[in-house]
């Protein structure tokens, strides 16, 4: 029997392969003719390829094969300047019963789909190739997916409805053994909690909607009180006024801050609803990479004979994504088991 190009049926099992976001290189920002404006741009995604460079390194060096996603040509950038860049592939694809799912049709993730399609294609589940018109699925948030082998987690949101539910479980998730489970954390629920290996489950003070005492009787359980949002607290007069993203050191950066309100809508999102201490990539039960240190989740880890790995997101707080988002597990080993029996 054929082997899938694609796997990944809990997220503590041994990571093989792994998509890490892409940026826009610096140079890309050379147009724009504020130097307030292109300065900081081209220093953040610098900064930003840099930080996956980091997390790359990291990732090879525990075994791990890495693959970007691929970003337009500058040629084409150009045209459309505006184009969300490729940075958090954890949130329009999943891999799930060993295939991988796309939810958007976004230019920003056409080179990876077409890639996909050429070399992967009998892995695939591409609803826009295969129905002509706007498939059901289409705008869900596979953040808000979360598996654990037989057992998969739905968070009913805005940003996956019960209609995109009932596609998966209909087109994807069709093994009779599969149990699914509801929870609510108003979306983004992998910045909320995760299940670091069995037994030990790291949450954050967004989690009132998980049912622990049901789904995970007996289970570890450490709660993180958003330690990453008081540490930026003390920079209040940098803050954007709506609490969607932050860069430090742009407090007399107006017409920069103007410039992304205008135009980049669509690269940040809602820092005060993540809690990135919590959005960890679990390599395997003994190796979990974070994208910022936080003292009482690294004890936390070491009690539970785990290693917490630092590779530091600069800029997470621009483009509200930590290393979870950053990156999508394709293939880990181990099969679809039941960790409840």
């Amino acid at each position: 029997m054929r082997k899938s190009t694609f796997s990944s049926h809990a997220e503590f099992q041994q990571l093989k392969e792994v998509i890490v976001g892409q940026g826009y290189p610096p140079e890309y920002f050379d147009y724009i003719e504020d130097v307030e404006v292109r300065d900081n741009l081209q220093k953040i995604f610098g900064e930003i390829e840099e930080d996956f460079q980091s997390l790359i390194k990291t990732l090879n060096d525990l075994g791990v094969r890495t693959m970007r996603p691929g970003i337009k040509s500058k040629e084409d950038f150009l045209k459309d300047p505006f184009a969300t860049p490729p940075l958090t592939p954890r949130d329009r694809q999943v891999v799930l019963n060993d295939k991988m799912v796309r939810m958007n049709n976004w230019d920003t993730w056409e080179n990876m789909w077409n890639f996909f399609r050429r070399f992967r294609g009998a892995d695939v589940i591409d609803p826009y190739v295969q129905d002509n018109n706007t498939p059901v699925i289409d705008g869900a948030n596979a953040s808000c997916i979360f598996k654990m082998g037989r057992d998969i987690w739905f968070d009913q949101s805005d940003f996956l409805l019960p209609e995109h539910t009932t596609w998966l479980k209909e087109n994807v998730l069709t093994n009779p053994d599969y149990r699914f489970h509801e929870m609510v954390t108003d979306g983004h629920s992998d910045c909320v909690f995760t299940v670091l290996k069995p037994g030990v489950i790291l949450t954050s003070f967004w989690d009132a909607g998980v049912a622990y005492s049901k789904d995970f009787p007996g289970w570890k359980l450490h709660r993180v009180e958003n330690p990453s949002m008081e540490r930026f607290n003390k920079f209040r007069d940098e803050l954007h006024p709506g609490l969607n993203w932050w860069v430090p050191g742009t407090t007399n950066a107006p017409k920069f801050k103007q410039y992304v309100d205008t135009y980049l809508g669509d690269w940040t999102g809602e820092i005060h609803e993540s809690v990135f201490d919590v959005n960890c990539l679990i390599v395997n039960q003994e190796n979990v990479i974070f994208g910022c240190y936080d003292k009482a989740v690294f004890d936390y880890c070491e009690a539970n004979g785990i290693n917490p790995i630092l590779c530091d997101i600069r800029h997470r707080f621009f483009f509200d994504g930590s290393v979870h988002c950053c990156t999508l597990d394709t293939l880990r080993e181990g099969d679809c088991e039941d960790y409840f029996s």
